[in-house]
């Protein structure tokens, strides 16, 4: 909109709204300034509006260049599609979707030491472990369900979420970030799940 606006707040329009809603009239004699930042976030705000099916080919293009066809080798289209709408409100760009699905694509061959010392304690180990005969035997790998099982696991046992949250989220993820994480063992399932937690037990004998 620069050198024009509508005479009003709003700034996102579609194009055929905004067809309708232009006017030569308005348009400014002073000149515009390009802001960088204001591009950037309106392409965050047409991105979080467009649907997951609709941003799905750009993305498994990238996904294929960044990872290769490994990444997405047994991903429905549905699967991917949950991705996107998963991560999609930390991005601004196509490329950053892609970077922050990494860890849904490949299993972490790498994870935040500094996080991992601070989280891993002395009662970790029978925690991940207790964690993984948990998963091994969910019959409803649905978020909701994992939810209900794992908050049921910690109440019994009288532990804080910070005892078993957090190290948990590093096997799934690397690091202490993401979406949900439930939502993101439900698109795991649960052979990857327990693949992950046994790799960080594996790589916290280290410690």
């Amino acid at each position: 909109m620069l050198g024009w606006n509508p005479g009003t707040e709003q700034e996102l329009f579609g194009l055929d709204e905004l067809v309708a809603t232009f006017e030569l009239e308005r348009v400014q004699k002073s000149g515009a300034r390009f802001d960088p930042e204001k591009t950037k976030w309106f392409n965050q705000q047409y991105l979080q509006m467009s649907t997951a099916a609709k941003i799905l080919p750009e993305f498994k293009k990238g996904v294929l260049a960044a990872f290769g066809a490994a990444a997405v080798e047994n991903k429905s289209d549905h699967v991917l599609e949950t991705i996107i709408d998963l991560v999609k409100e930390r991005a601004a760009f196509t490329h950053e979707l892609i970077e922050l699905s990494a860890y849904f694509l490949l299993d972490p061959t790498s994870y935040d030491q500094k996080a991992l010392k601070k989280q891993w304690k002395e009662n970790t180990p029978q925690i991940v472990a207790a964690l993984t005969e948990i998963i091994k035997g969910q019959t409803d790998f649905s978020s909701a369900d994992l939810e209900l099982t794992i908050k049921n696991y910690i109440a019994e046992q009288s532990l804080s979420f910070g005892a078993v949250m957090p190290p948990l989220r590093l096997a799934l993820v690397g690091a202490l970030s993401g979406p949900h994480v439930f939502d993101i063992m439900e698109v795991l399932g649960k052979d990857r799940c327990i693949e992950r937690i046994l790799a960080l037990e594996n790589a916290a004998k280290d410690l």
